[in-house]
């Protein structure tokens, strides 16, 4: 038998153990203890290169740093034959007994589940060992071969021939691509292995063993292996399989951060693991961050604007009980069941609102036709049907007298309410309405009508309907009798001019003006005059002509400059404690601006502003008419916007809130081309729509939209009707139907987040992106950053690299595709991990918020 000297011992050898392509390995034993070793000899004759002489002497460099007990102990190196011209080297480790995984994956006999893990568990702990030290050691070839099971069931790491250092990148290339073929990631093959190489050789073996078969046999999916096609039937546990599945990923940046990250989620499959999956809220609250005690809320409510409010906010930093309540809630639903958004419909505009002052009526202009529409009741009646547009309305100020001016046709339509059945209509033909754009107001009395518009006015009588007397007067910001009907109020862009009974006229220095129905309250607007600011002054009032005082309180509303005041539309609620207004934030003499509609407790001087519909932190592009309903707790405005909650076009829509901010739903015309089967004379549809989405005609009787057809969920015209009057929709529901939507609320709100902080592709389609995730709502954290992870791993040009990915909606739906596919232990899985990361990140903000409180202080 050879033997061979070494600086610390002579070893025997005892038989081959294996060969290579330039080295064999031996069975030895140390003379000086009789101690099992193996020697492994690398032969200079029969090498083609050097580069072996350098991986021979790299590994035996390394092992010598190493010291842990799941790898061999080095023990020697040596040079063989003369140290001037050596014929080889040679490498003596401890030998480990047992049998390779190659030789069980070769073999009959399959590992059960627990074995498998507990191997695969403990070479994970061999990589954290070797990927935490300073600088790092990447094995390269984890694969069956190199994994040794000893008869204490003791996994041990061999072969450390491929190792590196990944110090050695800094200063110059990888200077090998070693590995083995199907266990070695594609980066490997460019020389540019890192820590996460070694989890994708180790992943790719465990497929191996458990199945018997070797990469080339196993199924591919785009470009990678299928691990659940490859491990189906094995009866692995989900969260191995969402782990493997990572670590088999073939872009490095998508597989775990690090053996130690793998470990701590298989954590609860060991057997010493006390670390259960949440079962209820009470695991979140626990490890929640004690909440920041939040600073009081001022008085005032902020404008919309885009800074950050508690629904801007990442999703990320999000309540942790929103997700505990979807997977709870989604626990109680059948997925078939769920619902998608409601079907898209063409919709139309409206053209004008006209309110009564006793908010007891509505009066709304369409091009095709005049509908009634009562405030209290919200019940939708057509008073005119005609094709036509060019048509202004006004009401009493108790709504009994109806006033629509045709300025195309010449025509002055004088409507009776005030008497039950059918309301009487009167047509006259006249010349005198002005041309344009007009303004109709109708006195309390019920026996004045006045037309005007730019500087002309015709004012006629009710009951004959003749023409008595026209003005030149500029009217064009407001037109209005006092509620005493005493005075006819003309607005206009320099002044406010009074006209009484017996022809007196007074001049206020006001570009409008409203009042309470019962006359008591007043509020006027007056225009900055290089002040750069208009002012609402508003209080009781003991005389209008002179002006006299009770009380007031002034409202500044700032302005770009004295030309164009930024208030108008002034309104007063029925029981006097509101004022209302359209305030424009920055307009210029174009058309559009940035308007809101602004909300005064007159009590208080708090304030709310609010803007689009369904996107409050956007402005208005144009407001037309506001009025007060006869509560005086609700609002409706007669404006350009977005107002369905699925709708992207904007259109004129009747949007209603409540006088605190609160959208309850809008009005909108619907055409009927739009609406399947659907027989009509008119070729527009008017209905409501409920901020939650549900929709359908209003009236006593309604009759359902999609005749013939399967109704949609939404088509619920008594929820609509409910929710315009401020009541609750929750008393119509059932408490399944209560669920699936609060469901679709989730998944609304969750999106529209994203694309209001600009992490969505411009003009993705919402309806689309809550279909898609149907089912998957407690989990869409983790679906974004699904979809954010391939998003990041493209190019984006123009963007900034430490910003979010913007997702585009075939990354969600990819993403969404995957996620659904998987099972519901799976779920179950990833939402733990998702709580855990919420948490980690919420946890994070936290201490940063704290770092920059005691910075500043």
């Amino acid at each position: 038998m050879e033997q061979l000297i070494g600086p610390t011992g002579s070893y025997t050898l005892e038989g081959e153990l294996g060969e290579g392509g330039f080295g064999v390995t031996y069975r030895a034993r140390r003379a000086a203890d009789g101690r099992e070793v193996v020697v492994k000899k690398l032969r200079i004759e029969r090498l083609r290169d050097w580069k072996s002489v350098e991986l021979f002497e790299r590994e035996a460099a390394v092992l010598r740093t190493l010291d842990h007990p799941l790898i061999p102990d080095y023990l020697d190196f040596f040079t063989l034959g003369d140290e001037q011209a050596p014929s080889g080297f040679a490498l003596v480790q401890e030998f480990v007994p047992g049998s390779s995984l190659e030789a069980v994956l070769r073999g009959q006999r399959r590992l059960d589940n627990a074995e498998m893990l507990a191997w695969f568990v403990q070479i994970l702990e061999v990589c954290t060992y070797l990927h935490g030290r300073n600088p790092p050691v990447i094995h390269r070839d984890i694969s069956p071969k190199n994994i040794m099971l000893r008869p204490d069931k003791q996994a041990v790491l061999i072969d450390f021939g491929t190792v590196q250092a990944v110090i050695a990148q800094a200063s110059e290339l990888s200077s090998t691509s070693a590995g083995t073929f199907g266990y070695a990631p594609p980066e490997q093959f460019v020389g540019r292995a890192n820590a996460t190489s070694d989890l994708f050789g180790l992943a790719m073996s465990y497929l191996a063993v458990a199945t018997g078969s070797e990469p080339s046999q196993m199924p591919f999916d785009k470009q990678r292996v299928d691990v659940r096609k490859t491990l189906e039937g094995q009866g692995v546990d989900a969260r191995l399989l969402l782990v493997l599945e990572q670590m088999t990923e073939p872009d490095p940046g998508r597989r775990p951060a690090s053996a130690e990250q793998v470990l701590e989620r298989l954590r609860p499959l060991l057997p010493a693991a006390k670390a259960p999956m949440i079962e209820a809220p009470a695991r979140a609250a626990a490890a929640k961050p004690a909440k920041t005690p939040s600073k009081p809320e001022p008085s005032r409510k902020t404008a919309p604007s885009s800074a950050a409010t508690p629904e801007s906010k990442p999703f990320e930093l999000d309540p942790i009980e929103r997700w505990l309540e979807a997977k709870e809630r989604l626990a109680t639903l059948e997925l078939a069941m769920l619902w998608d958004p409601p079907p898209p419909m063409a919709l139309t505009e409206f053209e004008r609102l006209a309110t009564s002052a006793d908010g007891s009526r509505a009066v709304i202009i369409a091009y095709e036709g005049i509908y009634l529409l009562a405030l209290d009741t919200m019940e939708l009646s057509l008073l005119i049907e005609a094709s036509i547009s060019f048509r202004a309305a006004g009401l009493s100020s108790d709504g009994k007298k109806v006033a629509i001016a045709d300025y195309y046709n010449k025509r002055l339509h004088l409507i009776d309410l005030d008497r039950p059945g059918t309301p009487q209509i009167r047509t006259l033909a006249t010349s005198e309405i002005p041309d344009g754009n007009p303004r109709v107001a109708v006195s309390p009395d019920h026996k004045l009508v006045a037309v005007g518009e730019g500087s002309k006015l015709a004012l006629f009588e009710w009951e004959s309907g003749r023409c008595i007397e026209q003005l030149d007067v500029d009217c064009t910001r407001n037109l209005l009798f006092t509620p005493d009907a005493r005075y006819l109020v003309c607005c206009g862009d320099e002044e406010t001019i009074l006209f009484d009974a017996r022809g007196g006229r007074t001049t206020l220095e006001a570009i409008d003006l409203a009042f309470s129905p019962d006359g008591r309250c007043m509020a006027m607007l007056k225009a900055g005059k290089g002040t750069g600011a208009s002012t609402i002054v508003h209080g009781t009032i003991s005389s209008l002509a002179p002006l006299a005082w009770t009380s007031s309180q002034a409202i500044a509303i700032k302005t770009p400059g004295e030309s164009w005041p930024e208030a108008s539309e002034l309104r007063i609620s029925p029981d006097g404690r509101w004022l209302a207004f359209a305030e424009n934030a920055q307009r210029d003499h174009q058309d559009g601006g940035r308007l809101a509609v602004v909300v005064v407790d007159t009590t208080s001087g708090a304030h709310t502003r609010f803007g689009e519909p369904h996107r409050p932190s956007r402005f208005l592009d144009q407001i037309a008419q506001i009025g007060f309903c006869a509560d005086s707790k609700r609002v409706i405005v007669c404006a350009s916007c977005c107002d369905g909650r699925f709708q992207s076009e904007p259109g004129c829509a009747l949007p209603v809130w409540t006088v605190d901010g609160q959208l309850l739903g809008s009005l909108r015309l619907a055409q009927s081309s739009a609406v399947p089967n659907q027989v009509v004379t008119a070729t527009e549809l008017p209905i409501g729509a409920s901020a939650s989405g549900f929709f359908g005609r209003l009236g006593p009787n309604p009759t359902p939209l999609f005749e013939g057809f399967e109704p949609s969920h939404f088509e619920r015209s008594d929820i609509v009707t409910a929710a315009l009057l401020g009541q609750p929709e929750s008393a119509l529901l059932e408490a399944a139907d209560q669920a699936r939507l609060a469901d679709l609320n989730a998944r609304y709100h969750f999106f529209t987040k994203l694309r209001d902080a600009g992490r969505l592709q411009r003009g993705a389609d919402l309806s689309a992106l809550i279909a898609l995730s149907r089912g998957l709502t407690a989990l869409l954290p983790h679906l974004c950053w699904e979809a954010q992870s391939v998003a990041q791993a493209a190019p984006r040009f123009g963007q900034s690299a430490d910003r979010p990915a913007v997702l585009s909606l075939i990354a969600l739906e990819q993403a969404a595709a995957r996620l659904s596919a998987r099972s519901a232990a799976e779920h179950d899985v990833l939402f733990e991990e998702m709580i855990d990361r919420l948490l980690a990140l919420q946890q994070a903000e936290q201490q940063r918020r704290a770092a920059e409180i005691e910075a500043e202080q």
